[in-house]
This record gives structure tokens, C-alpha cells and sequence, in this order.
């Protein structure tokens, strides 16, 4: 087998997909020349610790060895502009969930970078490692990457479901003894505020974004069941505040996870329930038959402004759905007491989202990409007719966006400037009054007045 140098990078540092995948070629192929691409040098000490080559984005050594770089695996668009000629660029992707992605989102609610990012993600991506043929001609439409260059092989980071460490990572997470709880229910909303979008549905003020939210309800609820409800937002998330005084709801930042170098998958096995909406986060633990439900509050208004794929909510949604504290509690109370509630529904979603591959993912992956037969190649680079008016749409776009900028800072320069001419004038105007006030003979006695008082 051919001594490749491989480059894994991924959203956040040290996670997901390229994490899982890493992992296991580190441990199988000794042979193969494996460094990380890291964009904050935070975590630089626990990486070494653990024997991880690394390099920080945009330093030298960076440079060096992306240069030297055979193979790229990243998650989401990492990397996708620093693409060498003859480097060889694998999507592993982050997830499988029912929002619309790409091209799949009507054109004019596409964020103002979505354009060059979906360009570049076009123009540089070699080959796709998704889950499924579903997800094979999902791609093929939201990213435009050739179908033959898509391969359902599953997600790496699926295995870590079953991870024996699961509860162990979570107490280290969240700080927390867990055996003591009943249950652990974690509620995983995806981002409405980020990534340059800023209406992607509607969070409510309330810590499940449902209507009728009654908070002591929900506290005495989790208290008398002793439930531990643990929350944690997207990684993308711009503008959630909300926190609950209730004791039994803890909040996990994501940091939490990458100080400790785990993904959420790694913490997922240990939960009983998740609470859901239209992020992938509940499609692993679907796999692996674990209760789901569904907060869609929102769902009319992440319709007009995302969209869902199909159009079918329902079709991406193995479990009930939930709208006020009261449901929230009986559908709760049905999937955790009768395994059979919603468990066909999470068969069916299983059997098409991720066929057979929720096991020996990595193994698979690297048989077949490493597989002398396979021709790990990457694609032609010729750039069409079509491809060259996109670029140059893309480049006018972001020309007129600089002209906006520069228009609306000329805008600001020149108020400034008027403002900065007003309060001359006006300081003129003081120094005039003031002159004329000292070479007044009232001024003259007063200054008389006081030699007289002085004495």
C-alpha cells in the first residue's frame, strides 16, 4: 500500500467524523503519515499528551505540510481553499438531519457566503463518505459532486454510539455524578442564529422553545421522576442566553467537549432520551433503537426560512412530537416505560438512513478507499463554461459587497467629517464669546473686584 501523507481537520478541533476515522487508522496503518489541522491552539497540551501530531492553521509548519499532503478528510468546509493541485480532498460530512443544505435551500435564503463556500465545496471535493444511497443523491443534489464520487460507507463517528465509555465521558463533561438519576434526557436543538444565518426559525424564551412553558411544572416534573435534563446547544449558536435555576437541568458547553477531546457522540450512549428538532445530533442514537422525540414549535417558520428536505417533517422524525410541558410529559413517560412505542418508526428511519453501516464503519472505509482495485484519484480540475460564470458571479458579488462597504464607510467618513467641522465651529464660536467677554469693561471691574477680595 502506497505511503500516503493525510491531512484530518474538522468543526470544532478534534471531532466528529474525522476524529473517529483518525482513530482508527492511526491504530491499523502504522505505515500511513497521519497529522491534524487544528484552528485554536487551545488544546495544544492535551493533543500532545495524547500523541497527537498536530499543526495550527496558518503557521509555517502548517504551510509545510500541507504541501507535502496527499489525502484531506474534514467535516465541514475546512480546509476547501488551501486545495493543492493533485491533493486529494474526502467529505466526511456531520451529520444526517432533515434541514435543507446547499443547493437544496431555495437561492435567495442562502446566506451571503453560501454562494463561494458551495463553489469551492463544488470545485474541491473529490469524494464524499456518506451513510446511505439516500444521503448518496442527497449529496449529489446539495453539493453537485459527481454521483459515482459518493460513497455510502457510513459515518465514522456511528460507532462511538456504542462507546463503553460513554457514562464515564459524560460525568467528565458535565462534572457530574450521574448515578444517582433515573433517567438522563438531553435536549439537542440545532443553531437558528450562525454560519451568517440569522432567521432559521424562531427560539422562544423559554429553555424547550414550546408554547405554555411552565418552569416549575418542569422542575417538579424532573424532581419527582429524578430526571437529569441536560442541555446542549449547537456549536454554531449565536444567541442562546437562556438558563434555568431548576437543579435537575444542566447546561453543556461545548467547550466542555473539546477541553476533554470528545465528540457528542461519545456521550450519547449514556443517555435514555433525546429531545430533538431539526438538527442530525438524534439521528446515531436512533440507530441504536434509543427513544426520540421532536420540539417543532417552530416548525412553520424553519419552513419559510431553511427549509425541510421533502418538505416532510414527518419523514425525517421517528418519534412524537411535543408542543407544551403536558406532552412533554406523557410522550416522555410512553417512550421510556414501552420500548415498542415509536420503535418501528426507528427501525424504518435506521434501515434507511444508514442501511448496514452502523458497524466496522472506519474498517470499511479504509478497505475500500486503500483497496488496490479502488482508484483513489482525484477528479479532473477542468473548469467549464458554466464553472467560470459561476466564479465570476461569485467574484462580482463580492465586489459589489466590498463597494457596499466602502460606500457605507465613505458614508460614516464623511459625517464624522461634518460632525468634526460642526464642533470646530462651534469651539470657534466659544473662543469668539469668550474673547469678547475678557475685553469687556464688566470683565475688567470684576477682575478689579477680585485683586480687592484677594487682598
Amino acid at each position: 500500500m502506497k505511503k500516503y501523507n493525510i491531512m484530518f481537520t474538522s468543526h470544532p478541533d478534534y471531532s466528529g467524523n474525522s476524529k473517529a476515522l483518525f482513530e482508527y487508522m492511526k491504530s491499523k496503518y502504522k505505515s500511513l503519515n497521519i497529522c491534524w489541522t487544528i484552528y485554536d491552539d487551545k488544546n495544544s497540551d492535551k493533543l500532545k499528551e495524547n500523541g497527537i501530531d498536530f499543526v495550527v492553521y496558518g503557521s509555517k509548519e502548517f504551510e509545510d505540510k500541507m504541501k507535502n499532503t496527499d489525502i484531506v478528510f474534514f467535516t465541514h468546509d475546512e480546509l476547501i481553499r488551501d486545495k493543492k493541485e493533485g491533493q486529494i480532498f474526502i467529505y466526511l460530512g456531520h451529520g444526517n438531519g432533515s434541514k435543507k443544505f446547499g443547493r437544496m435551500i431555495d437561492a435567495n435564503k442562502l446566506a451571503k457566503n453560501d454562494d463561494e463556500y458551495l463553489y469551492l465545496m463544488k470545485k474541491n471535493i473529490d469524494y464524499i463518505i456518506c451513510s446511505s444511497e439516500l444521503y448518496r443523491v442527497l449529496y449529489n443534489v446539495m453539493l453537485e459532486v459527481d454521483y459515482n464520487r459518493i460513497l455510502p460507507l457510513g459515518t465514522p463517528r456511528t460507532e462511538y454510539i456504542n462507546s463503553k465509555e460513554s457514562i464515564k465521558n459524560l460525568e467528565l463533561v458535565c462534572n457530574k455524578e450521574l448515578g444517582k438519576y433515573q433517567k438522563i434526557l438531553m435536549y439537542l436543538p440545532t443553531f437558528r442564529s450562525g454560519l451568517g444565518r440569522t432567521d432559521d426559525g424562531t427560539f422562544s424564551n423559554n429553555v424547550l422553545n414550546i408554547d405554555e412553558y411552565d418552569e416549575h411544572n418542569l422542575e417538579r416534573y424532573l424532581k419527582e421522576n429524578n430526571y437529569l435534563l441536560i442541555v446542549k446547544y449547537h456549536p454554531y449558536e449565536t444567541n442562546k442566553n437562556i438558563k434555568s435555576n431548576c437543579e435537575n437541568i444542566i447546561y453543556l458547553q461545548e467547550e466542555n467537549l473539546s477541553n476533554n477531546l470528545l465528540s457528542l457522540t461519545e456521550i450519547l450512549g449514556a443517555v435514555d432520551l433525546v429531545i430533538a428538532d431539526y438538527s442530525s445530533a438524534y439521528s446515531d442514537f436512533v440507530a441504536i433503537d434509543k427513544p426520540t422525540c421532536f420540539l417543532l414549535n417552530d416548525l412553520e417558520d424553519y419552513k419559510k426560512s431553511r427549509g425541510i428536505i421533502f418538505n416532510d417533517i414527518d419523514f425525517w422524525c421517528p418519534g412524537p412530537y411535543i408542543n407544551n410541558i403536558d406532552s412533554f410529559k406523557i410522550e416522555i413517560k410512553k417512550l421510556l416505560t414501552d420500548k415498542k412505542y415509536y420503535s418501528e418508526e426507528r427501525k424504518k428511519y435506521t434501515k434507511l438512513v444508514f442501511e448496514k453501516n452502523t458497524k466496522d464503519i472506519s474498517k470499511n472505509i479504509c478497505k475500500t478507499i486503500f483497496n488496490p482495485s479502488f482508484k483513489l484519484e482525484p477528479k479532473e480540475s477542468k473548469k467549464s463554461y458554466d464553472d467560470l460564470i459561476e466564479e465570476n458571479n461569485i467574484y462580482s458579488r463580492k465586489l459589489e459587497e466590498t463597494n457596499r462597504i466602502l460606500e457605507e464607510n465613505n458614508k460614516k467618513n464623511n459625517e464624522l467629517y461634518l460632525e468634526i467641522e460642526k464642533q470646530k465651529a462651534l469651539v470657534y464660536e466659544l473662543s469668539k464669546n469668550l474673547e469678547t467677554i475678557y475685553k469687556s469693561k464688566s470683565w475688567k471691574m470684576l477682575e478689579k473686584l477680585r485683586k480687592v477680595v484677594r487682598r
